[in-house]
């Protein structure tokens, strides 16, 4: 693909479908973020005068796309860009110091954690833990999903404040630790749903670890059990998932919240190269979801019809290679992923905001409705 990736000429109902072009198509969308993002990277470091600018370029090649490509590194870059009160520097020179720790080019005595949660590197090699329970010190080595992905419980980044508009029921509140057997539970059941995609469908799974580079595993003191996933573009690459300890919580709904994040994960970085909307500044007020039924921003439902899609024919796909999953419950997530694009509150929904649609888009929408209300 010569020209930029947008929504008119990238076959984004296609990369939803998780066959054969899946990756392919995804990929283009993904390289054309990262020659957006690694500029403006350099760009500010040059312009801060930052002195481990040296150091990073010191760094292998996987040291170096962990800094790149971290949620928070995003987050930080933003705030700079937008002249927003920011802490780059010290990030940035924190995410240096670990990685050159942990590849043994210096000893620090300061317990530093790396900037996507992977690991702590503390030369006191001995296990700490602070009176709330968080991991405070000794040398750490987060699980990881698929071997490429941190399951992040214990950094300062996964114990971030997560606001939430007033009108949405689930709300984050303040991270708790987990109990130590919650905490080996809770990785458990999230390898078992990932290496279970994994074994029957590669290509689902690769998308997984391909678009997310940090699982935020979070356990809320307001939300009163209640399991949900999140993704933020605030900090692209990252996925929350809440309260995925508690015992209601199957495989199947786990699996199904890491590809509902992937998906959110690359089309935040589709949007950073064409918006889905001409004029993003426009007030778009809120709509009628119609899969839950519940109020949401206008800008949300964009996402959800795509993200809804791939839901589908995700189960379809699994379905069809007869994972082992619970095939009952494959078949009650697919028609609740479905049922959305069956009512009439589905165009309804988008139309209120339609002059403000790039062109294509609401053809894309109507295209992705039709071979989802035709399929069998």
């Amino acid at each position: 693909m010569n020209s930029l990736p947008t929504i008119g000429n990238s076959d984004y109902p296609e990369i939803l479908r998780f066959s054969g072009d899946t990756l392919d198509l995804a990929d283009e969308v993904y390289r054309a973020y990262l020659e957006m993002l690694i500029p403006t990277f350099f760009e500010v470091c040059r312009d801060l005068a930052l002195e481990e600018l040296a150091q990073y370029n010191d760094l292998g090649a996987d040291s170096q796309k962990r800094v790149m490509e971290a949620p928070d590194t995003y987050n930080q870059l933003t705030k700079v860009l937008r002249r927003e009160q920011n802490e780059f520097e010290g990030y940035i020179s924190n995410a240096i110091r670990a990685e050159r720790a942990w590849a043994g080019q210096l000893t620090t005595a300061q317990p530093t954690w790396a900037c996507d949660g992977s690991f702590l590197v503390d030369c006191s090699g001995r296990a700490r833990f602070d009176s709330n329970g968080w991991r405070s010190g000794g040398g750490f080595l987060a699980p990881r999903l698929g071997g490429a992905v941190p399951l992040d419980h214990h950094s300062p980044f996964a114990r971030k404040p997560m606001p939430v508009a007033e009108f949405r029921t689930v709300k984050y509140g303040n991270a708790l630790p987990f109990q130590p057997e919650e905490e080996t539970a809770v990785y458990s059941k999230i390898n078992a749903a990932y290496s279970t995609v994994e074994k029957c469908h590669p290509i689902a799974a690769a998308f997984i670890t391909r678009y997310a580079k940090a699982v935020i595993v979070r356990k809320g003191n307001t939300s009163k059990g209640t399991f949900q996933s999140a993704s933020r573009n605030a900090f692209i690459g990252q996925i929350v998932l809440l309260n995925a300890h508690e015992l209601h919580v199957d495989t199947e709904y786990i699996a199904e919240s890491l590809i509902h994040e992937s998906i959110h994960s690359l089309l935040w970085r589709a949007e950073i190269l064409q918006h889905f909307l001409l004029d993003p500044k426009i007030p778009m007020g809120t709509v009628r979801s119609s899969w839950s039924g519940e109020e949401i921003y206008y800008y949300t439902l964009l996402q959800a019809c795509f993200v809804w899609a791939g839901i589908y024919w995700f189960w379809r796909e699994m379905m069809a290679a007869n994972a082992t999953f619970s095939m009952p419950r494959m078949v009650e997530l697919s028609e609740r992923a479905r049922r959305g694009f069956l009512t009439s509150q589905y165009r309804q929904s988008l139309a209120k905001g339609r002059a403000n649609l790039q062109p294509h888009v609401w053809e894309v929408f109507l295209q992705i409705q039709s071979e989802i209300r035709n399929s069998t």
